[in-house]
C-alpha cells in the first residue's frame, strides 16, 4: 500500500501535466494573446492583463491558474509582449515566462496577416511536503528532480479582414517533461501535437450600440482527447458584454464584462461537467485589463489603403477626363485652331471679295480666282458685300489674339471632384513640378477643377507646342485652354 501511493501520485502528476500543457481559458476572446502569440498588441494600444482561474471549486487543492501579460505595440506593424503564467495542479507547480515578437503584413485593404513567436523558460516544481516521510523518500520519486527547467516556445499566425479574425498556434515548440532526472532538460523540438485553432467575428447589429460576437475554437492535446468550444458575446455600446458558451466534455459557461473607460473587468463561470463521475463543482475566472498610451492603428488601415486607394481614386478621374475634357477639346481646341491657321487661310479668301471694291489687291484676286471675279462683277458685286461684312465679324478672333500672356494654360488633368483634384495636384508637386489648381466660375455647369503648369502659360501655346510638351514632360493627356 505504501508503494502504491507514490506510484499513484506519479501517475496523477503525469496525467495532470499532460492535461495542463495549456491551461483552460474561457475568456480568451478578450485577450487572444493568451492562446496565440501572433495576437500580441492586436488592440493597437499598450495594455496590461491579469487573470485568475479556480477550476473545480468542489475539489480540495483543485487546479489554479495565474496569468499576467504586458503588450506594447511598437508601430502599426510590430509589437512586443511578455507573458507569465503559473499553473498549480495537485503537487505540481508549473511556471512559464515567454517574450513575444509579433509582426503584421498588409495584404490589401483591410486584409492583414500576422505572425508571432514566443521564446522563454518553463519551470517545474514538485511539492512533497504533504506526504509522509516514508513516501517522500521512495526511489520512484527521488529519482526525479524536484525542480527542473526546460526551453519553452510558441508560434502563431492569424489572418484578419475587417471584423473577422482566424488564428492558429502551436502551443509547445519544444518537448518538456513534468518529471525529469536533469535540472535542465535537453532541448528537443516537439511533434507539435498541442495546437489551437480559433475564429471570431463581430457583427455590428446597430453600429456603435449593439453587436454580437461569435467565437469558435478547436484544441488538439497530446495524450488527451481533442475538443471544441464555442461562445457568443452580446455587447451594448462599450459599456457591458454578456455571453455564454459550451466546451466539449466540460459543459456550458457564462460570462459578463464591464468597461470603465480604459479599465475592463470580466467574470466567467463554468458549470460543472455533466460527464464527471464525481461532483467537481464549477470553475471561476476573473480577468482585468488596463489599456493606456496612444493608439497604433492596424497595418491594413495605414499601409495597405494608401496605395490601393490611390489606384481606385486615380482611375475615375481619368475616366472623367476622358469624357469631359474631350468634349471641351471639341469646343475649345477648334476655336484655338481657328484663331491661328483659319484666320491666315480665310483672309486670302475674304480678300478677293473685298477686292471687288478695293482694287489695291486685284493681283491676288486675278491669280487665285480670276474667273469668279469676272462673273461676279456685273451682277453680284453689291450682294456679296454683305457676306463680306459678316465674314468681317471674324476679327472677333483677331480680338482674341491680342490676349495678354497667361490667358492660355497648359492643362495636365481635369476633375469634377475637388478631393481627386487635390490628390493629383499633390502628386505633381512631389514630382518636382510647380503646379496650380483652378476651377470654373461659380454657377457654371458642369463645374471643373483644372490642374495646370504655370510655367507654360502663354498665348504662344499651340497644338504643336502641346504635343512637344506631352513628350517632354510625360503628361500624355495634356491640352490647352483659356480659363477666364
Amino acid at each position: 500500500m505504501k508503494r502504491f501511493l507514490p506510484l499513484a501520485l506519479l501517475a496523477l502528476i503525469s496525467i495532470a501535466a499532460k492535461a495542463q500543457q495549456l491551461p483552460l481559458y474561457t475568456q480568451y476572446m478578450f485577450n487572444p494573446y493568451m492562446i496565440n502569440p501572433a495576437m500580441v498588441g492586436y488592440s493597437g494600444r499598450t495594455e496590461i492583463n491579469a487573470f485568475y482561474r479556480n477550476q473545480w471549486t468542489g475539489i480540495e487543492n483543485s487546479p489554479k491558474t495565474l496569468q499576467f501579460d504586458l503588450q506594447m505595440p511598437l508601430n502599426p506593424k510590430m509589437a512586443l509582449g511578455v507573458n507569465v503564467a503559473n499553473d498549480q495542479t495537485i503537487l505540481l507547480n508549473q511556471t512559464s515566462v515567454l517574450v513575444t515578437y509579433g509582426y503584421r503584413v498588409a495584404l490589401a485593404t483591410d486584409h492583414t496577416l500576422g505572425f508571432g513567436l514566443s521564446a522563454g523558460v518553463f519551470t517545474n516544481k514538485v511539492n512533497f511536503n504533504g506526504l509522509p516521510p516514508s513516501d517522500a523518500t521512495d526511489p520512484a520519486l527521488t529519482s526525479a528532480k524536484l525542480n527542473n527547467s526546460a526551453v519553452d516556445g510558441q508560434f502563431g499566425v492569424h489572418y484578419s479582414y475587417k471584423n473577422f479574425t482566424l488564428g492558429a498556434a502551436a502551443i509547445n515548440l519544444f518537448e518538456r517533461k513534468a518529471l525529469s532526472p536533469k535540472s535542465f532538460q535537453d532541448i528537443k523540438l516537439s511533434q507539435l501535437k498541442n495546437d489551437i485553432i480559433f475564429a471570431t467575428y463581430r457583427f455590428e447589429v446597430i453600429p456603435d450600440v449593439f453587436a454580437i460576437r461569435p467565437n469558435v475554437a478547436y484544441r488538439l492535446n497530446e495524450g488527451q482527447p481533442n475538443y471544441y468550444e464555442a461562445s457568443a458575446i452580446f455587447s451594448y455600446k462599450t459599456i457591458i458584454d454578456v455571453g455564454g458558451g459550451y466546451r466539449q466534455s466540460f459543459g456550458p459557461s457564462a460570462m459578463v464584462r464591464v468597461n470603465f473607460g480604459n479599465i475592463q473587468a470580466g467574470f466567467a463561470y463554468d458549470f460543472p461537467s455533466p460527464t464527471a463521475q464525481v461532483s467537481t463543482g464549477g470553475s471561476q475566472e476573473i480577468q482585468l485589463k488596463w489599456r493606456f498610451g496612444k493608439v497604433e492603428k492596424k497595418t491594413s488601415a495605414q499601409t495597405s489603403p494608401a496605395p490601393v486607394n490611390t489606384i481606385s481614386e486615380e482611375t475615375p478621374p481619368q475616366q472623367e477626363k476622358s469624357k469631359q475634357p474631350s468634349e471641351e477639346k471639341q469646343q475649345q481646341e477648334p476655336v484655338q485652331n481657328e484663331s491661328r491657321p483659319t484666320v491666315k487661310e480665310e483672309t486670302p479668301k475674304q480678300e478677293p471679295t473685298v477686292q471687288n471694291n478695293q482694287p489695291v489687291v486685284e493681283q491676288k484676286v486675278e491669280e487665285k480666282q480670276p474667273p469668279v471675279v469676272e462673273e461676279k462683277r456685273p451682277a453680284v458685286v453689291e450682294p456679296k458685300q454683305e457676306p463680306v461684312v459678316e465674314k468681317k465679324q471674324e476679327p472677333v478672333v483677331e480680338e482674341k489674339q491680342p490676349e495678354t500672356p497667361g490667358d492660355y494654360y497648359l492643362i495636365i488633368n481635369t476633375f469634377e471632384d475637388r478631393a481627386n483634384a487635390e490628390k493629383f495636384y499633390n502628386e505633381v508637386i512631389k514630382q518636382g513640378y510647380k503646379a496650380e489648381m483652378r476651377e470654373t466660375k461659380p454657377g457654371v455647369t458642369p463645374h471643373y477643377f483644372y490642374i495646370h503648369l504655370p510655367a507654360y502659360k502663354s498665348k504662344e501655346i499651340s497644338v504643336d507646342k502641346v504635343l512637344e510638351l506631352q513628350k517632354k514632360l510625360g503628361f500624355k493627356d495634356a491640352w490647352y485652354k483659356k480659363i477666364d
